[in-house]
């Protein structure tokens, strides 16, 4: 279109140099729509003429004696090229006939006439009969294929912000389906499973990382259920529970007579994940040597079975977890460094238990309610003295410590009753046990010492319970009603204590 018009005025109209500069859609700068041409200038840069005539919208003609005025704007001069005595130098705006402003200038047109064609009766005869009427032509035209242009992109945009509301709901409707698996509230357990969901919709690999007993596998068995995977099965592995020499024939497999005992050919796990999902867990221990292995199935998707003279292929998703820092197995030469980048495309973080408190009473009448269904029981709620007790807890077993509590304490409690803080004492004193022996044992040696030293039975007998008291609590992390039930009396005889004895934990 700009290349049209700058050939029509050199054509018809006699010009010798034709320029098209437009105005930015933010309307902050001019810019040059020539192919052939880079410059732009400030809209409000008037030592250059161009906005002085997009600031009027009048037509600006420029005697060539004048142009030394603007020689300033080096931009400007080096779009004219040679300018000869008595050429003139015109730049005419090109205005919108639609927009609400009359004067609204689209674009601007700078083009050289020579001074013969200037001063010749019917090359102006000419000009004045048909150029006003080709600009406005043109403008139309031009004005009309900006619409459109316009149109294309904000269908577009549109097209594109559709995608992303179908994409944000299928993202919202599989961290639904997934809550089932992942249970909690809390803001790093709604993001777990965003992540999980959109981890889910592609093949990239994913490695899971956190400490151990917050459910790893339970992250890597959510995505694959969300995958585009899922009539495929799931074969997972776990890379510390195997001896170094039989973790190769696992995976890969193996062929008769490969070694001694290999009396048929087996199928291993990378064969049985083709179409589906290969889980490793514990990748951080496995050996040097099957790192590098492991690294070119995954380059390659081809392995060979031990024993056999032909490699397979297997099209597999590879998710991984560790509960160790594999930065510093690389730093120590334990693990390979460009397996960890390979593992790295998608990595999810699965938060612990004690970054995720709030979530412990939800998870604890989740496991209830589990636990009835896996054994035809009928536990009815839980009472709020466990609920507070386990809120106490470190739990540093995390999740798996919390559940195996919970259906410790289901077990002991009957039908159609809740359950109860003496159905999980004994679970929660025999954790705690250890905690009050190292306590004991640091002040061993000095309670001996103040033993063989004691003049004063009464003063020594107060200071003894004092301490009880004190450690108790400190065992019970503050919780009066705990630390007096472990200690048999009731909790205000327990806060008369320790207003008496200045107790304060």
């Amino acid at each position: 279109m700009i290349r049209v018009f700058c050939h029509t005025l050199t054509n018809d109209f006699n010009a010798k140099r034709c320029v098209f500069i437009g105005v930015t859609p933010d309307g902050r700068q001019l810019v040059t729509l020539n192919h052939d041409i880079q410059q732009s200038w400030n809209v409000g840069d008037f030592v250059s003429p161009l906005a002085h005539v997009l600031q009027s919208g009048q037509q600006k003609v420029i005697n060539s004696e004048h142009l030394i005025y603007w020689q300033e704007d080096k931009a400007f001069s080096s779009l004219l090229g040679h300018v000869g005595d008595g050429d003139k130098v015109l730049i005419t705006p090109l205005k919108d006939d639609v927009s609400e402003a009359s004067d609204h200038v689209m674009a601007l047109a700078v083009y050289v006439v020579d001074v013969v064609s200037w001063n010749n009766t019917q090359w102006q005869d000419n000009w004045n009969l048909h150029f006003p009427r080709f600009i406005e032509l043109y403008t139309h035209h031009w004005q009309k294929l900006n619409e459109l242009e316009k149109a294309t992109t904000l269908k577009g945009r549109l097209r594109e912000s559709l995608n992303l509301v179908e994409q944000t709901q299928a993202i919202s409707n599989k961290s639904d389906l997934i809550k089932q698996n992942l249970v909690g509230d809390s803001a790093c357990m709604k993001k777990l499973r965003e992540q999980v969901a959109v981890a889910s919709q592609s093949d990239m690999t994913v490695l899971i990382q956190s400490d151990t007993g917050v459910g790893k596998e339970v992250v890597a068995a959510s995505i694959h259920e969300q995958s585009s995977r899922s009539r495929q099965s799931l074969v997972a592995i776990n890379c510390a529970a195997i001896p170094e020499n039989l973790l190769e024939s696992e995976l890969f497999g193996y062929s008769k007579g490969a070694f001694s005992g290999a009396t048929t050919d087996k199928t291993g796990l990378i064969a049985l994940a083709d179409g589906g999902t290969l889980f490793l867990d514990e990748i951080g221990d496995m050996p040097l040597m099957l790192q590098a292995k492991l690294l070119r199935v995954l380059e390659t998707r081809k392995y060979r079975p031990l024993g056999s003279d032909k490699e397979e292929e297997s099209d597999f998703r590879l998710l991984a977890a560790t509960h160790v820092a594999l930065q510093e197995k690389i730093e120590q030469k334990l693990f390979r460094q460009d397996l960890f980048y390979r593992l790295y495309q998608f990595p999810v973080h699965v938060p612990c238990l004690k970054d995720r408190d709030d979530d412990i009473h939800i998870l604890a009448k989740h496991f209830i309610a589990k636990f009835n269904q896996d054994n035809n029981a009928n536990v009815v709620g839980i009472h709020f003295e466990v609920l507070d007790a386990l809120s106490q807890h470190d739990f540093p077993g995390n999740v798996r410590e919390l559940r195996n509590l919970i259906e410790f304490g289901c077990s002991h409690a009957n039908d159609g009753e809740p359950l109860m803080y003496n159905h999980l004492s004994h679970y929660l004193n025999a954790q705690n046990e250890s905690v009050v022996a190292e306590s004991s044992e640091e002040l061993g040696v000095e309670e001996e010492q103040e033993l063989v030293s004691i003049s004063d039975l009464r003063s020594a007998v107060k200071d003894y319970e004092s301490k009880i008291i004190a450690m108790r609590l400190k065992q019970f992390k503050g919780n009066r009603s705990l630390a007096a039930e472990s200690l048999g009396i009731p909790k205000r005889t327990l806060a008369d204590k320790c207003t008496k004895m200045e107790i304060v934990l």
